[in-house]
């Protein structure tokens, strides 16, 4: 998952905003799909409008593009066909929500592609942008996140929840100390819910593509309703595997520094400070 697409942010993260460059990104972490999220409101192009624009306009180098839905891009090269689909990271009041795969439904707003950039959890399910898209709270237990005590009551609203966050898989934070739960709790989190969880990069660099993912043997690309339909198969039907991958200890270091004096639950945890 490449996330956190802020509007008009400079340095590398803009750089990131050109298809030979995330593809280049892929093919160095050996994945073979991405959900490319923004978060909160765009007011220019949303990241999938620009990424598919672009893919028609500027030379993809070694790549083609094979087919360009309306929530998903496929490209190729010699070696193998790699897939982008829309996404963005919402923010609601009570925490973020990662929605996968929305398609315009019509007759919503001049703009249909831009989600809006707050919405309250118990009208997700409500609002036809988000009606037939897949979605999951982000880092529930994170950060940002819903909560246990959302994700209980608003589980019926959701398809999957991210269970492992690579941003917050690493040995200097264990789980019980950092946000993720460890893999039997999940599974026991999971079994009470009745709801599966996915490992995710939430990267923001390529750099950190494939530090978490989930394992599936395909999607089906034929259509804009086929692409939502079979990745909604796979994730509430349990059709994967969930991978994290510690990050090294140098990129631990510098990352989570920043993150522990940013981040009051973790300062909570650590007794630095009382969590409000």
């Amino acid at each position: 998952m490449f996330t956190n697409w802020h509007r008009g942010k400079a340095g590398l993260e803009r750089q990131a905003r050109h298809p030979v460059y995330i593809l280049d990104g892929m093919k160095q972490a050996s994945i073979d799909g991405i959900a490319l999220t923004q978060f909160g409101e765009a007011k220019e192009k949303m990241a999938f409008e620009q990424i598919s624009a672009q893919a028609e306009e500027c030379k993809l180098g070694g790549y083609q593009i094979v087919k360009k839905l309306e929530n998903a891009l496929v490209f190729a090269d010699k070696d193998r066909q790699y897939e982008i689909i829309k996404g963005q990271e919402v923010y609601a009041p009570e925490g973020h929500v990662l929605v996968i795969g929305a398609k315009k439904t019509g007759n919503l707003s001049r703009k249909p592609t831009v989600f809006p950039s707050k919405i309250e959890l118990n009208l997700i399910t409500k609002d036809p942008r988000f009606k037939l898209a897949v979605k999951g709270p982000a880092h529930p237990n994170g950060r940002g996140g819903i909560g246990m005590e959302n994700l209980r009551n608003y589980r019926e609203s959701f398809d999957f929840f991210e269970g492992k966050n690579a941003c917050y898989e690493h040995p200097l934070l264990e789980p019980q100390i950092g946000m993720n739960h460890s893999t039997k709790e999940l599974e026991e989190i999971s079994g009470n819910l009745g709801l599966n969880w996915i490992a995710t990069s939430d990267c923001h660099f390529r750099e950190d593509l494939g530090n978490g993912y989930i394992e599936l043997t395909s999607l089906d690309f034929s259509n804009e309703d086929s692409v939502i339909d079979s990745l909604k198969d796979v994730l509430v039907n349990n059709r994967f595997d969930s991978v994290v991958e510690r990050a090294t200890p140098v990129r631990t270091i510098f990352r989570h520094i920043g993150l522990w004096l940013y981040d009051s639950k973790i300062r909570a945890k650590l007794g630095w400070t009382v969590e409000e």
